[in-house]
C-alpha cells in the first residue's frame, strides 16, 4: 500500500510540475516570446490610401492655409507617413482623410511690403523677402504723405490689398 501511495504521489508531482512549466511558459511568458518573421513582401494591397490635406499655421500673423492638391497618398504606417512630410503632425482624419498640420514661425506668402528705392517702388513677399514686382515711378508724383509711408516700407496685408495698391499706381 505504501508503494501505491508513494507511486501517486509521484505520478502527481510530476502531473503538476508539467501543468506549471506549461502556464508560466505559455500564459504568463507569452508577451516575452518571439513573434515569427512574416517574410511576406508588401504589395499596393497591403498599403493605407487617404486624402492628404498639409495645413500651415502662420505664428506671426495668425493664418492657416491648407493644401488638398495631394489627392489621395499611399503609406505603410503612419510613422511613414510622417516620416515623408517632416516637421508636420497629424491633427485630424482618420482612414479616408487625414490632416498634417506644421506650425511656421513667419508671415503666410499673403503679406507684402512695399518700399519706395529711388524711382521704383518694390514689392518683397514678407516671408521669404523675395520681390514680387517692381513698379516705376516718378517720385516727384508721389505726396509727401505717401512718400513717407512707401519710405518706412508699406505692409499690404493679402493679396486684394497688394492688387489694390498695384492699380492705384500704375493707373
Amino acid at each position: 500500500m505504501k508503494n501505491i501511495r508513494f507511486i501517486w504521489l509521484a505520478v502527481s508531482v510530476c502531473v503538476l510540475s508539467c501543468v506549471f512549466t506549461y502556464m508560466v511558459t505559455n500564459l504568463f511568458l507569452s508577451n516575452t516570446k518571439s513573434q515569427p518573421i512574416n517574410a511576406k513582401i508588401k504589395t499596393e494591397d497591403d498599403l493605407y490610401k487617404s486624402e492628404l490635406i498639409l495645413t500651415e499655421n502662420y505664428q506671426k500673423c495668425g493664418h492657416t492655409i491648407s493644401d488638398s492638391t495631394l489627392g489621395t497618398v499611399s503609406y505603410s504606417s503612419i510613422d511613414n507617413l510622417t516620416q515623408k512630410y517632416p516637421g508636420y503632425k497629424i491633427t485630424a482624419g482618420e482612414g479616408e482623410k487625414i490632416v498634417l498640420t506644421s506650425d511656421t514661425d513667419s508671415y503666410c506668402p499673403n503679406h507684402f511690403c512695399a518700399v519706395l528705392n529711388q524711382n521704383e517702388i518694390i514689392i518683397t513677399r514678407l516671408c521669404d523677402n523675395k520681390t514680387v514686382t517692381i513698379i516705376k515711378t516718378n517720385s516727384l508724383s508721389l505726396s509727401s504723405q505717401e512718400k513717407k509711408l512707401l519710405t518706412e516700407g508699406l505692409t499690404l496685408h493679402s493679396a486684394e490689398a497688394l492688387t489694390s495698391f498695384i492699380e492705384d499706381f500704375t493707373s
